[in-house]
């Protein structure tokens, strides 16, 4: 494999926003995150991450636009959470994602490379 490259999957919508989904489903859900970032883990492709954001945020823009809630109406949009892993192209992070249980309940998984800056 080439060397890896950080990506960084941004999660939205999912179960968090997902009211109809029964507590069981939702243990369900769960259970299932907690073996696909472990799976990530083992295979050496997790770097950081895994922290479920809570729905209540406030967006803090530019002086010319007022501040406000970022979140869809529905939902949908709002980012629920992120994980950086690393891989050997754009390709495999997107293979890599595509394994989220996110997608089970109408969320998304957004990839994103990571530039990479000298501090």
């Amino acid at each position: 494999m080439s060397s890896m490259v950080r990506f960084m999957f941004l999660f939205r919508g999912g179960a968090v926003v997902n009211s109809s989904l029964s507590d069981e489903q939702r243990q369900a859900q769960i259970g299932k995150w907690g073996a696909w970032t472990s799976a990530l883990k083992t295979n050496g492709h997790l770097l950081a991450g895994g922290y479920p954001l809570q729905a209540a945020s406030q967006l803090i823009r530019g002086a010319d636009v007022p501040p406000g809630d970022p979140q869809a109406p529905n939902g949908a949009e709002l980012v629920t959470g992120n994980l950086v892993v690393q891989a050997g192209s754009l390709e495999h992070a997107l293979l890599l994602a595509r394994g989220c249980p996110i997608l089970d309940v109408n969320g998304s998984v957004e990839v994103r490379q990571i530039l990479e800056r000298p501090l």
